[in-house]
């Protein structure tokens, strides 16, 4: 499992499991995907600066 993250303003940020684009949830197995939404003033755009960073620095 590995984590897809989707901030859509400065202030929301959601990790899930899920595939967002690609995925069609079964009705029969509600629990197969997890996923979290952050609402925090700014960490949406704090986490997008430190990812970025993180990557450049590699």
């Amino acid at each position: 499992m590995y984590a897809k993250v989707l901030g859509w303003d400065v202030s929301n940020l959601l990790v899930t499991s899920q595939n967002l684009l690609s995925s069609d949830p079964s009705g029969d197995n509600l629990r197969q995907e997890i996923g979290v939404q952050i609402v925090h003033n700014n960490f949406a755009r704090i986490f997008r600066e430190r990812f970025v960073a993180a990557k450049d620095f590699s």
